[in-house]
């Protein structure tokens, strides 16, 4: 086999080969090692002497991780130590303030920005779902995570009996295998599979505080 010695014509054929990946989407799968991150819950942290504020979500398997953000107003933080103040659990009110400081890295975070390969997208960062202890404590708050760039669950929507592994799949087909992106405002496609009822549209506003 004649080998190519060009380098012209080897830079060539990588080009090629990444702009045809880019239009060949792969079927990806969180069984074939995708890690995914499922939430368990978030809240805000100020700490007073730094004035630095951060989001922290709680993934399972995982350590709490702290995503820094801008100055808010303090009133959201209710809880008030002698280092740090922080907000309640899940607050939706906070969620939504972030999400209008960083609106991108809420949705990567809630599963609908950028958390699956596609065109355009190549480096995604993990797909997401929802643990039912989160899904429960929304339903409590009655809210709804659309309003605040997530997707679409309506309050007392989600039959807990039906989850796999008690973990909502926010972006993957209904096999809760095979990933597909889920965009703001969309009911997950895992949950229009067992509350057929959902519409894939539903309005994002439905069963707000």
């Amino acid at each position: 086999m004649k080998r190519i010695q060009s380098m012209p014509a080897m830079i060539g054929i990588a080009g090629a080969l990444l702009v045809g990946g880019m239009f060949v989407r792969p079927v990806t799968a969180i069984g074939q090692g995708i890690g995914e991150k499922d939430i368990v819950s978030w809240n805000g942290i100020y700490l007073k002497q730094a004035k630095e504020f951060f989001l922290a979500v709680h993934y399972t398997g995982r350590q709490v991780r702290e995503y820094p953000i801008p100055s808010l107003p303090t009133t959201l933080f209710s809880a008030h130590g002698a280092a740090q103040w922080t907000t309640p659990v899940d607050d939706p009110q906070f969620m939504r303030a972030v999400h209008a400081a960083k609106p991108h890295m809420v949705e990567q975070i809630l599963g609908t920005y950028q958390n699956v390969e596609t065109f355009g997208v190549i480096f995604p960062a993990s797909p997401v779902g929802y643990t039912a202890t989160l899904l429960r404590q929304l339903a409590r708050l009655h809210a709804n995570p659309a309003q605040f760039g997530g997707p679409a669950i309506p309050p007392g929507t989600v039959p807990y009996g039906r989850l796999t592994g008690g973990i909502l799949h926010v972006d993957t087909q209904v096999n809760n295998n095979t990933l597909t992106q889920c965009q703001p405002g969309q009911v997950p496609i895992t949950l229009r599979a067992i509350a057929p009822g959902l519409r894939a549209g539903a309005p994002t506003t439905s069963g707000g505080v």
